[in-house]
């Protein structure tokens, strides 16, 4: 016989097998219970979908004096989780199972197996919240069962003492009738819980700007913006040419002040809406008063070329030479 664990949503419950009864006292009967597959008899065992418990492992006294532990998992979610739904849905397959072979039993014991003597594992808070409580398997009065976190590493017993989530390895083993209640058993045999994860050291970014600084250090000679422009002036071309460039490309023109090793940082990146309006607004009269500067500047590179003659005289302006041209007559043949 081999344990292997089976998707509870694949289970055929014809396939479920009870063995010889099992009589514990007059009043106390076990029928266990095997899933046939392939002709091969196997340990009932499951895997639960993830489970929310609000108080995780709870201990109780049984009627014989004997420690017991059991969990309580909600189902509140089942009708926003497709797995949860599913879930619930096999246990009543179980329970529906449950009663039609305790009725049979009922028959060979010349006993009546009334449906409302169901001891079921489902169970309903006074707050109408349904749970399905699950039994802990235990040795010599102790919890003993796997108890693993998600890195499939052992932890012990205080991570299931509290609130958790968590998915199961369970095992129903058997039906059993006592003193006229009828049921069924489920046991935790291995417990995976999700724990939330911690960092284990100080961690916070204590100052973000400087780190970015450090993170993405790029000298303002080599940002892509900017770059051409102090290629020039490493190229030695007059600077105030080098601004005037830049106030027609709508750049500012002081960057080309700035140390050129250190990275940009741009001062008005956090600007409201009419602060940046007005910066806009700056740009464009900065660069409408370069234009002019640069025609004024034109015009008298112009005259310094037209030097005047030594006796004084000053070559007439182009506005002059245009008026006199336009006021020559044609000469007539």
């Amino acid at each position: 016989m081999s344990d292997t664990i089976i998707d509870f949503e694949q289970v055929k419950i014809n396939n479920l097998k009870l063995k010889k009864c099992t009589h514990i006292s007059d009043n106390y009967f076990i029928l266990p219970i095997k899933y046939r597959e392939r002709d091969v008899d196997k340990n009932f065992i499951i895997q639960t979908p993830l489970l929310y418990s609000s108080e995780g492992l709870i201990e109780y006294i049984n009627s014989r004096g004997k420690k017991k532990f059991f969990i309580d998992f909600s189902l509140h979610d089942q009708n926003i989780n497709n797995d949860i739904k599913a879930f619930k849905k096999f246990i009543l397959k179980i329970e529906k199972y449950t009663l039609k072979k305790s009725q049979i039993f009922g028959k060979k014991l010349k006993k009546n197996i009334n449906e409302n003597y169901l001891n079921s594992c489902l169970k309903t808070t006074n707050e109408n919240k349904e749970l399905i409580r699950v039994k802990i398997n235990t040795n010599n009065n102790d919890v003993d069962i796997g108890i693993y976190n998600e890195n499939k590493e052992l932890i012990d017993l205080s991570y299931i003492n509290k609130e958790i989530r968590a998915v199961s390895i369970i095992e129903i083993p058997e039906l059993w009738y006592f003193n006229g209640n009828f049921g069924y058993t489920i046991n935790i045999l291995q417990i995976r819980i999700d724990i939330k994860k911690k960092l284990s050291n100080y961690a916070f970014i204590d100052d973000i700007n400087s780190n970015n600084e450090k993170n993405n250090f790029i000298p303002i000679k080599d940002d892509e913006r900017f770059k051409k422009y102090f290629k020039m002036l490493k190229m030695r071309i007059p600077i105030n040419s080098i601004k005037e460039k830049m106030s027609l490309e709508n750049i500012d023109p002081s960057i080309i002040d700035l140390d050129p090793d250190k990275p940009y940082i741009d001062n008005n990146t956090n600007s409201n809406t009419n602060n940046q309006s007005l910066i806009n607004n700056n740009i464009l009269l900065l660069g409408l008063n370069s234009l002019k500067k640069t025609e004024i500047d034109k015009k008298e590179e112009f005259k310094k070329k037209l030097k005047p003659l030594s006796n004084g005289f000053e070559p007439p302006s182009t506005d002059m030479l245009l008026s006199i041209r336009n006021n020559l007559k044609p000469t007539q043949k």
